[in-house]
């Protein structure tokens, strides 16, 4: 009971004393990951709702092509040229194809207009070209009497044992977790803060241990990012309407998350006794993890650096929507910093 009282109070303490650790760690991350959020929300409304413009002249096409594509496709067809180049030169579409007259039996190609005259939609042309190969070669087979007989075959069925997770929810669980492995230089911070004015030591008035009120510090900071975590979460997935999915997956990945900033921070704060320097020390050395994986995969020579990152196991977890053994790997990391942070390694480092 007495280290769970000590736990609430520097649980307490964090939210409301300490306000710039909360604007670091809390409101920073949620107005970064909203703007992204709405960013991303906006770019992705204009793909699906009116990308292109597609001046249609030919009978050809509209007669046999334009009927074979999505609805959504469908709607780029117009016939006002000015209408359409109105529109781009608005920005209202990212750009105009311009199909002539006789396609696909003329001479004439198909010209594609954009404001930097470079872009390209590759799905919708896609989509065109296979409803084009389509249609031609059933008029050549029936110019040629080549029929086919239908053949009724079962539709495979794939079965999967994980649960995928969404992308905007896996952007979302990304941010934070980064803004969690950043908070570990702030967390060990104050730690030697204390350590300093002496407020780790026992005290004679309570009774309590130093390994006590330390791991009150210690597990109130988990509580707090584990809550933040999962509140940001939660905000996210009802403004922006994201699915939850693979719960298990999301709660999994805070939790190990959780463990391993509270190891990390136990081996920072053993190590090194200056505030400012452990505080960047976290920082550059959350900064090294992310970008590890990202940089390490694609050199033959230097891809088993990978797997030493925590981010690693926390991107394929994101990919394949896969718990094991992901989480149990990033738990694993922050233990073994823990448990090497308690046997008090200071003693074999001279700062």
């Amino acid at each position: 009971m007495k280290s769970l009282r000590l736990t609430w109070f520097h649980l307490k303490r964090i939210l409301l004393n300490n306000w710039g650790f909360l604007i670091m760690t809390f409101v920073f991350p949620l107005i970064l990951i909203f703007g992204f959020l709405v960013i991303m929300g906006s770019d992705s409304s204009l793909m699906t709702e009116q990308a292109n413009a597609v001046i249609n002249q030919s009978d050809y096409v509209a007669e046999t092509i334009a009927p074979q594509l999505d609805e959504v496709y469908q709607d780029y067809f117009t016939e006002d040229p000015d209408e359409a180049f109105r529109q781009l030169d608005q920005i209202e579409v990212s750009m105009v194809y311009d199909i002539p007259a006789g396609f696909p039996y003329s001479e004439s190609s198909i010209q594609v207009h954009s404001i930097n005259g470079s872009n390209r939609d590759p799905l919708f042309e896609a989509a065109f070209l296979r409803a084009l190969t389509d249609t031609m070669l059933n008029d050549v087979y029936q110019e040629a009497t080549i029929t086919f007989e239908p053949i009724e075959v079962a539709e495979p069925t794939i079965h999967s044992s994980f649960v995928s997770v969404n992308s905007n929810l896996a952007f979302v669980l990304f941010m934070f977790l980064f803004f969690m492995g950043c908070s570990t230089g702030f967390i060990a911070g104050d730690l030697a803060k204390m350590r300093k004015d002496r407020l780790l030591t026992r005290s004679l008035i309570s009774n309590t241990y130093s390994w006590q009120i330390l791991g009150s510090v210690l597990g109130s900071y988990m509580i707090y990012n584990i809550l933040s975590a999962l509140f940001i979460v939660l905000l996210s997935s009802l403004f922006f309407s994201i699915p939850l999915s693979n719960v298990v997956l999301v709660f999994g990945l805070i939790l190990s998350m959780g463990i391993f900033v509270t190891g990390l921070t136990m081996l920072l704060f053993r190590i090194f006794k200056n505030e400012t320097l452990i505080q960047m020390l976290g920082l550059l050395l959350i900064m090294i993890l992310v970008f590890v994986p990202m940089f390490t995969q694609r050199l033959d020579n230097l891809n088993a650096f990978q797997y030493i990152s925590p981010y690693y196991w926390v991107f394929e977890s994101l990919d394949t929507g896969q718990v094991l053994p992901h989480v149990l790997v990033i738990s694993l990391y922050g233990i073994v910093m823990f448990t090497a942070g308690s046997f008090k390694v200071e003693r074999l480092v001279k700062i």
